[in-house]
């Protein structure tokens, strides 16, 4: 007995250290702001037949280099052999309407169904990829907020203003409130973060948004998604957006209180406990922006960003392309906020967290190998 206890017990220390291998004392808003790359959306095109040299086009720029973009396009023939699972989606989602896209979230979401169906064309096609809110929602994420707080009306005014005023008094309180933890002097050796310490807040703001704006129609439902049961409620919500543009989850009608807020606040801005993006909450958003070429130390937000990429052919207006000066802005915000993308390439990884990664890959191997030794003895 005395033996096996002794076996538990070492398996139970090498398992703890394994977690804190994965650890890191950077909070999780910044971490994921810098170390996180947003997972790819994944757009089926389906058509019969051959597709225009337009339609063509519009899916080459959709998998173009420059295109910054978290998505990728693919394209399924129904008249030739379609896989039976990819069938299934659309015999289920589908639109009469060819060609059409059938918008997925990355498959480490797990979400079963499409974010989006519609029709095959540029114009949609932008408005998949980009939206003001968003535009507005990445500025402030790259200015250092922790969270952008998207609360999306039911449409009940009286029920909207009651959750609304209770989502912007708690998030005040929790701004003030909450304390960042100190970096560990080995993590800032090790080059996870970005930024002197020093300049590491709590901030948070909220963005107000219309289920009937029609230029955030895609990006609504696309929040919706999110969660298999968010189109049921009828009720007003907020979701805490972080990172590149991650939602954590959605809060719901009476679910909009202070303790719920508080818990949010405080998983966003403690210690990220686990570097592993996919084993942390959230789902992440389609947006358009370079986040590896934005996000620098001290870096000079408020310079003039260079101007979102349309499709092939299909160039914003120059009038929209003018950069907006930011305000700090709390409360109804649905302003257009113009968001630079890049044509750079995405920046690697760096070493040192490279190194992190396999020394943590080392620490499990031990605690593997180990965990066999003890089944073998035990066995024996």
């Amino acid at each position: 007995m005395s033996r096996r206890m002794s076996q538990v017990a070492v398996l139970l220390t090498l398992l703890m250290l394994a977690s804190s291998a994965f650890a890191c004392s950077v909070p999780v808003f910044r971490y994921a702001l810098e170390r996180w790359p947003a997972d790819k959306f994944e757009a089926i095109v389906f058509h019969r037949g051959t597709l225009s040299d337009e339609q063509k086009a519009i899916v080459d720029q959709i998998n173009a280099e420059d295109n910054v973009a978290n998505i990728h396009a693919q394209t399924i023939d129904l008249d030739n052999s379609p896989d039976p699972e990819l069938l299934k989606f659309w015999e289920a989602h589908g639109t009469e309407t060819l060609p059409s896209v059938m918008l997925f979230y990355p498959r480490t979401a797990r979400i079963p169904v499409p974010a989006w169906t519609g029709p095959l064309n540029a114009d949609t096609l932008e408005n998949v990829m980009d939206s003001p809110v968003r535009r507005q929602i990445a500025r402030r994420l790259i200015k250092g907020e922790s969270a952008v707080w998207v609360f999306l009306e039911s449409g009940d005014k009286k029920k909207d203003d009651a959750s609304f005023a209770i989502l912007e008094k708690e998030l005040k309180v929790q701004q003030n409130k909450i304390k960042l933890g100190e970096i560990d002097e080995a993590d800032l050796a090790q080059g996870l973060l970005m930024l002197d310490p020093a300049e590491l807040k709590v901030k948070f703001s909220t963005i107000r948004l219309s289920r009937k704006d029609p230029k955030e129609a895609i990006f609504i439902e696309t929040l919706l998604g999110t969660e298999e049961d968010l189109r049921d409620f009828d009720e007003p919500m907020a979701f805490p957006v972080f990172g590149r543009g991650r939602a954590l989850y959605a809060l719901i009608g009476k679910g909009i209180q202070a303790s719920v807020i508080e818990q949010a606040g405080k998983d966003l801005t403690g210690p990220c406990t686990c570097t592993i993006k996919d084993q942390n909450p959230g789902t992440d958003l389609l947006m358009s922006v370079a986040w590896d070429t934005l996000i620098e130390p001290f870096v000079e937000v408020e310079k003039e960003l260079p101007p979102l990429k349309g499709l092939g052919g299909f160039v914003v207006d120059d009038e929209k392309l003018e950069d907006v000066p930011v305000e700090e802005q709390e409360g109804d915000s649905n302003e257009s906020i113009e968001v630079a993308s890049d044509d750079s390439p995405k920046a690697e990884s760096s070493s040192p967290l490279i190194l992190n990664v396999l020394i943590s890959v080392a620490v499990v191997l031990g605690v593997v190998v180990v965990g066999s030794v003890a089944l073998s003895s035990k066995t024996g």
